[in-house]
């Protein structure tokens, strides 16, 4: 590179993109050492090893995607020691981003109770070979938070595991509404957790959303709540009777009205109006949308709300 070289390069990445992993190689071990941990996150002896580039790479990805995310996120070494770790994760420990990165368990948690959870979910990662689930509570700036965690095993080519990923959210909120209402958030948090295994190369996570309800102790049985708009004036009954949670709009603006107000508590929409389902689609993309179609309705329903 003609008048510039790579550290100044790496310098320049951090200033203008400071979420960038930045990787450095180099044949020298001398200039290595030089470079310090300001110019890279990363640095990697020549000849490269093609297996911890990978890892790295996995680690941009997961740097980009989750570099404003309200939820915490790092990937570690199976021995501890921290690749990666979020804004949102260091500020929750409120330490540097540097006193993290490269560092172990033990030099980043000064709570002996918080670093033995840290260590003990690890551990069953590690042991089991399958994502782990876990809820814990910390106290931030005087208030107690419950966070809800997933840990997901990386692993290499040859299917040794290698590193571990969690994704930490903060579910306090959660604990606090209805059922119903929870149930929609589970079902979020079921969808991020799979799009954190997409990023890092891993298979989908087999958690689902009574291991979630069972772990913040929710109500595991909960109807469904179903809102019927101006479909087959019998159905809502026959839902009724199903077992279900129903609510039922004569036309689309008292519908409008009432998802604006129970969004978040409704799990499936059965109408006659293909306008109304269109939008609803676009607005509220986590709600199922059936199209009412007399006695078979219910059957569809049920496999809908699967």
């Amino acid at each position: 590179m003609p008048k510039v070289g790579g550290l100044e390069v790496l310098s320049f990445a951090k200033r203008r993109s400071p979420p960038t992993v930045r990787i450095l190689m180099s044949g020298d071990p001398g200039a290595l050492d030089a470079a310090g941990d300001s110019a890279a996150d990363h640095r990697m002896a020549k000849p490269v090893d093609s297996e911890r580039l990978r890892v790295l790479i996995q680690l941009a990805h997961v740097a980009q995607r989750y570099a404003a995310s309200a939820d915490a996120v790092f990937v570690k070494e199976t021995q501890g020691r921290y690749l990666h770790m979020n804004p949102t994760g260091v500020a929750l420990l409120k330490r540097a981003p540097d006193e993290v990165i490269g560092r172990l368990d033990s030099e980043v948690f000064d709570e002996a109770t918080l670093l033995e959870e840290v260590r003990g979910s690890d551990h069953e990662v590690i042991r089991t070979g399958r994502p782990y689930l876990y809820a814990n509570t910390m106290r931030t700036t005087g208030t107690t938070r419950t966070f809800l965690s997933v840990k997901l095993p990386l692993r290499n080519r040859d299917g040794a595991m290698t590193a571990i990923a969690c994704l930490s959210r903060d579910v306090t909120e959660i604990l606090g509404y209805s059922p119903l209402r929870a149930r929609r958030r589970v079902a979020v948090l079921l969808n991020d957790v799979a799009e954190l295994a997409a990023i890092v190369g891993g298979e989908p996570p087999a958690i689902d959303r009574t291991d979630v309800e069972r772990c913040l102790e929710l109500p595991v049985r909960v109807p469904h709540r179903i809102l019927v708009v101006q479909a087959v004036p019998t159905l809502a009954g026959s839902l009724r009777s199903a077992g279900h949670d129903v609510l039922a709009a004569a036309d689309a603006a008292e519908a409008w009205r009432l998802l604006l107000q129970e969004g978040d508590a409704i799990d499936a929409i059965v109408t006659d109006i293909p306008a109304f389902s269109e939008g609803v689609r676009a607005r509220w993309p986590g709600i199922g949308v059936l199209a009412a179609e007399g006695p078979e309705t219910i059957e569809k329903l049920a496999a809908l709300l699967k």
